[in-house]
C-alpha cells in the first residue's frame, strides 16, 4: 500500500490530495514550503503501513479517509489536542503540547506576564468547551514539532565575515497608543526600545531595521525573497516572542546560519541545547550586543552552531526523520 497525502488549510470546505514534491503541490501557498518538505523527506521513510498523512489546520474537523492517518497539525497556539486523536496513528502539532508551567510564565517581565496568564485562562476555558462538546479521547500519541519557517526563500548562504549588518529585524510594531492585550506588541516594543538604547550606545554597530509588516505600516512591509536576502546579510538577529511563547523568526534566523537573541525558550525537546542567547528581559540588549560583538570569533562559531541546530534538529529532513522514528518505521533505526 502506498502511503497519501493530504492538506486541509485553513478556509478550506474540503481537504486536497498531493504528491509530496511535485512542483504544484502547495497550491499557490508558499508558507506550505517546510511542511511540504518536511512531507517529500518523511515519504521514503515511512513504513507500507501507513495509509495517509494529513497536513491540517484543524482541530475538529476530521472524516474517515484520515482513519489511522499520521496527522501534521500545525498553527493551534492554544495547547489544544485534536478531537480526532482517537481515531489516528499518531499527531505531530506545532506550538507544543501542552501550556508552559505558571512558574515560568510568572516570571516573564511583569507586562507580558499578565497578559499571558490571561490568554492562557481563555485556552483554558475553550479547552474546557470543547470536551463538553465533543467526544474526545485522547487515543493516539500526540508529538510536538516546531513552527517551521513562514516566508523564507532559498538565497545563497552569505559567508559569516561577510555579512553587512550586525543586527536585523523587520515585522510589524503597531502605534504604542492605547492598550492591548497581546503578549506579541508587548515584547516587540520592549525590544525595539532596547534596540534604540543600544544604537545610541553603541554608535558602530550597523543595524538593518524596518518595522513594516501586515499589522503595521503595510506599505514598508517586504517580499519572502527581500526578507530572505536581508536575514542572509545579518550576523544577529532579534527573535521576540510572538502572542505565545515561538516564533517563526527564530527557525528562520537558524536556518539562515544567523545568532538569535531572543526571550527565554518554552521547554520543548527542539530547544535543548539550542544555541541562542537567551534573555530575561529586553532591557539587557545593550551589554549582550557588545560583548557578542566584542568577540567576532565566536560570534561566528555560534552562527555555525545555529546552522548546525538547523541541519540537524529543526530541518525538514531532520523533523521527517524525528517522526518516522517515533513511527517506529523500520527503514529509520532509532539511535
Amino acid at each position: 500500500m502506498s502511503t497519501r497525502f493530504w492538506i486541509w488549510e485553513l478556509n478550506a470546505d474540503d481537504p486536497r490530495g498531493f504528491r509530496p514534491g511535485a512542483p504544484d503541490a502547495d497550491g499557490g501557498d508558499a508558507d506550505l514550503r517546510y511542511f511540504l518538505g518536511v512531507a517529500e523527506a518523511l515519504e521514503p521513510l515511512l513504513d507500507e503501513d501507513v495509509p495517509c498523512v494529513l497536513i491540517t489546520w484543524h482541530l475538529d474537523r476530521f472524516d474517515e479517509r484520515f482513519r489511522d492517518a499520521v496527522v501534521l497539525l500545525i498553527n493551534d497556539e492554544q495547547y489544544q489536542l485534536p478531537s480526532f486523536a482517537g481515531q489516528v496513528r499518531a499527531v505531530f502539532k506545532t506550538g507544543g503540547t501542552a501550556r508552559n508551567p505558571w512558574r515560568e510564565t510568572l516570571g516573564l517581565h511583569p507586562a507580558i506576564a499578565s497578559r499571558t496568564v490571561l490568554r492562557e485562562l481563555r485556552n483554558i476555558g475553550r479547552s474546557v468547551r470543547r470536551r463538553v462538546q465533543t467526544t474526545q479521547t485522547r487515543g493516539a500519541p500526540v508529538y510536538a514539532i516546531p513552527l517551521g519557517f513562514f516566508r523564507l526563500t532559498d538565497v545563497p548562504l552569505v559567508p559569516f565575515a561577510a555579512r553587512e549588518h550586525d543586527v536585523f529585524f523587520a515585522g510589524s510594531i503597531e502605534s504604542t497608543r492605547g492598550l492591548t492585550l497581546r503578549p506579541r506588541l508587548i515584547a516587540r516594543r520592549q525590544m525595539a526600545e532596547a534596540l534604540a538604547r543600544a544604537r545610541t550606545q553603541l554608535p558602530a554597530m550597523t543595524v538593518d531595521y524596518s518595522n513594516g509588516g501586515p499589522m503595521a505600516n503595510p506599505d514598508a512591509m517586504v517580499d519572502g525573497d527581500v526578507y530572505s536576502q536581508r536575514l542572509s546579510q545579518a550576523r544577529i538577529v532579534l527573535c521576540p516572542r510572538g502572542n505565545f511563547d515561538e516564533t517563526y523568526r527564530l527557525m528562520e534566523a537558524a536556518r539562515s546560519g544567523c545568532v538569535a537573541v531572543t526571550e527565554r525558550l518554552p521547554s520543548r525537546w527542539y530547544h535543548r541545547d539550542a544555541p541562542v542567547v537567551e534573555l530575561d528581559r529586553w532591557a539587557a540588549l545593550t551589554p549582550v550586543l557588545e560583548e557578542l560583538l566584542a568577540d567576532p570569533a565566536a560570534l561566528a562559531e555560534r552562527g555555525d552552531a545555529m546552522r548546525r541546530w538547523w541541519t540537524e534538529t529543526l530541518s525538514e529532513e531532520a523533523i521527517a526523520r524525528y517522526i518516522a522514528v517515533r513511527l517506529g518505521c523500520a527503514t529509520v533505526p532509532v539511535p
